[in-house]
């Protein structure tokens, strides 16, 4: 396992790759971060396959301040259970004198493991884990660090974990996951000393300690991206109409108001977050594959989240504050549900996209969310499930109940109908102003576009109306038939 810090920024992905199974990389040192190619260093670990431990080197003073500039700094990478945290638990000239506060590393490791629902490590030398005031630091994974020559560039390290142990009698009671052999270790492709480390720790370590899946751990599950909200279209209806997917709707459409906060349904880097129409790629094979399929005038304002083996794409936001390289976490706000783009009211859109990726599968790629996300869950988690609505509810309520809860829902249909008018006044809006809340649009997007979808949207909102109508008149049916039978 290597261990890169700022003294290795910018080495070469095929460098990094030589670190097996594992990679350590620096982050921060006291309450800012002390190594600037850090996340892309780390990043390069996650996509090439590699768990990533993330340490923090402390200064002398209060442990709450330093732990809060290291989740600060980490925001967006825990969840996804290929992660874990450090505290880079040693002395330095100008740190003189921090071993004697085990409360310190405590405090620090504490607060960590809570916040990222992970199990940190600590890296120390033997002397420091032998210390008597730290046996309450046992239950973290001890990386040690001790070197048995003082040069050493190859990788093994020459020499047992016994001599390291046995430097100090024996380190009884500790769970010792990687031993640092060297300092001046060197690798194919950098030419300067790298730390390099024996791995003792197996890959269902790594995942349980990383907040994963192994060992019957429960990993963070997938959630949907605005809870139990009302479906108005789902994967696949409709046939062609408003889609262009031979297979029908690419994603499911949730009826939530302008202003709903949409999160991610995994943790995950956002790839995109803009209005679709400043996509690049032509219309060519290659141009539409190179944007994932997404047509440049229907989503409006979109993020895109890869999640390692899929995308998620939520369309027709009303605005979002991400930007493409953002980590988030599972369940981050990524924006506000809208009505961009070809929309007949406010609603989201959102979709799934394994990989690789099936272009010619009907649905550009996609596959039904919610399937997905159920199976998902039932393969990565051990019974950590999506909320979803259950035939039992049905079996307990009666008849009445439900003959109750349908009069509600007619009484929605007047909303409804007016926020299918608040579409078409808010694009509209656009069309006097250009832009809507600062997003501004390029691309294939233009003026005179956005005012055919206003007229789309006119004569959409007729079909609606007379659909809501129809719907109001089997539902009044089908009350009938309900107090009848009541």
């Amino acid at each position: 396992m290597l261990d890169v810090s700022g003294y290795q920024a910018g080495i070469s992905a095929s460098a990094l790759s030589q670190s097996e199974i594992a990679l350590a990389v620096k982050v921060t040192e006291g309450t800012g971060e002390s190594n600037t190619d850090w996340r892309r260093q780390a990043q390069t670990g996650l996509d090439q396959g590699r768990t990533v431990l993330l340490y923090h080197f402390p200064r002398l003073g209060d442990s709450d301040p330093q732990a809060e500039a290291y989740l600060t700094a980490t925001s967006g990478w825990w969840g996804q259970g290929r992660v874990i945290p450090v505290l880079d638990w040693e002395e330095a000239s100008y740190t003189a004198g921090i071993l004697d506060y085990p409360d310190f590393a405590a405090d620090w490791l504490a607060r960590v493991a809570s916040r990222t629902g992970t199990t940190p490590w600590i890296y120390a030398g033997p002397s420091t884990a032998a210390r008597g005031d730290h046996a309450g630091l046992k239950k973290y994974p001890l990386w040690l660090a001790a070197y048995p020559y003082s040069t050493r560039q190859g990788w093994g390290a020459q020499a047992s974990l016994d001599w390291a142990v046995g430097l100090v009698g024996g380190l009884p009671g500790w769970t010792i996951a990687a031993w640092q052999y060297t300092g001046t270790g060197r690798i194919d492709g950098y030419g300067g000393d790298i730390d390099m480390s024996e791995l003792y720790a197996t890959k269902d370590d790594l995942a349980r300690w990383a907040g994963g899946t192994a060992s019957g751990a429960s990993a963070s599950a997938m959630i949907l991206p605005v809870g139990e909200a009302p479906i108005s279209q789902d994967f696949g209806q409709n046939g062609t109409q408003y889609n262009l997917a031979s297979g029908g709707h690419t994603g499911r459409d949730y009826a939530v108001p302008t202003g709903t906060t949409v999160k991610a349904s995994l943790a995950g880097t956002v790839v995109w977050a803009d209005w679709v129409s400043n996509l690049p790629g032509d219309d060519s094979a290659a141009g539409w594959a190179s944007r994932w399929y997404l047509h440049k005038q229907f989503g409006g304002i979109c993020v895109v989240i890869d999640h390692g083996d899929f995308l998620t794409v939520y369309a027709h936001l009303n605005s979002t504050g991400k930007n493409p390289g953002d980590r988030v976490s599972t369940g981050d706000p990524v924006g506000e549900s809208g009505a961009t783009g070809a929309a007949t009211g406010p609603h989201l859109h959102w979709e799934v996209l394994p990989k690789p990726f099936a272009w010619s599968n009907g649905y550009y790629g996609r596959v039904h969310p919610y399937n997905f996300l159920t199976t998902y869950n039932a393969s990565h988690t051990a019974g950590d499930t999506a909320s979803v609505a259950t035939k039992d509810w049905f079996d307990m309520a009666s008849r009445q109940d439900l003959a109750e809860v349908v009069n509600d829902v007619l009484h929605q249909n007047d909303g409804f109908i007016r926020r299918c008018i608040h579409d078409v006044i808010h694009n509209e809006k656009f069309n006097r102003e250009g832009s809507i809340n600062g997003k501004p649009v390029g691309g294939q997007t233009t003026l005179v576009t956005e005012a055919q979808y206003s007229a789309q949207n006119f004569g959409r909102l007729k079909a609606d109306v007379l659909f809501a109508q129809k719907q109001i008149a089997d539902l009044k049916a089908e009350i009938a038939t309900l107090k009848e039978g009541k």
